[in-house]
């Protein structure tokens, strides 16, 4: 994932210039999204008890 990112955001904007590395950013950011809340949603249920 650094690597992709890097590949985007080297120059500090995402443009054209970027276009053939964005679809597998934003394939692995949706997955970390996931993966995020999915360990928000444990944490949540651990805080009200229902562990």
């Amino acid at each position: 994932m650094a690597k992709i990112c890097s590949n985007v955001f080297d120059d500090l904007r995402i443009d054209g210039q970027d276009r053939e590395h964005l679809p597998e950013m934003i394939t692995l950011i949706r997955a970390m999204c996931a993966k995020g809340q999915t360990l928000v949603d444990a944490a949540e249920r651990v805080l009200v008890g229902q562990e």
